[in-house]
């Protein structure tokens, strides 16, 4: 099986969160054209990764629970904080972005993914874009409450 891209995984996971969603407001959420997410659509469904629309996906797809959270603490160079949210937002597993007026902390990204493998890779390519200058990372252990 072929491996997904970005732009797949992202729509495979709107899809997972509510599979009734319509070409337009796939499109609307993936910043793309209808005509686009109805070509991928046919794709995964053709290659066999959706295999219907309650949405069922092939083992192969790598789509799992994303049951590994952490926050990202960045200090960016000089005020690049922007140029770095507008990159990042988009990506799946991004699930919030914070900024801070603070000498050492310039953003917070919240991610949830599917295992440390997952995140050392997604933590590794937020660190090396050159608007990084600084980045550690906190796993979140339990989540008290949130409104």
């Amino acid at each position: 099986m072929r491996r997904l891209g970005d732009f797949e995984r992202a729509l495979l996971h709107l899809l997972a969160e509510n599979s009734r969603r319509s070409i337009t407001e796939l499109a609307l959420r993936l910043k793309t054209t209808r005509p686009r997410v109805r070509r991928c659509l046919a794709e995964l469904e053709s290659s066999g990764v959706i295999k219907r629309y309650t949405i069922e996906v092939s083992a192969d797809a790598k789509i799992q629970s994303k049951s590994v959270r952490a926050v990202f603490v960045v200090k960016t160079r000089m005020t690049r904080c922007r140029v770095l949210i507008d990159k990042i937002k988009p990506w799946p597993e991004v699930v919030g972005i914070r900024t801070f007026s603070s000498r050492d902390v310039d953003l917070q990204i919240e991610v949830a993914v599917s295992g440390d493998a997952e995140l050392e890779a997604l933590r590794d390519r937020i660190a090396r874009d050159p608007s990084v200058e600084n980045m550690y990372t906190m796993p979140i252990l339990s989540e008290w409450s949130r409104r």
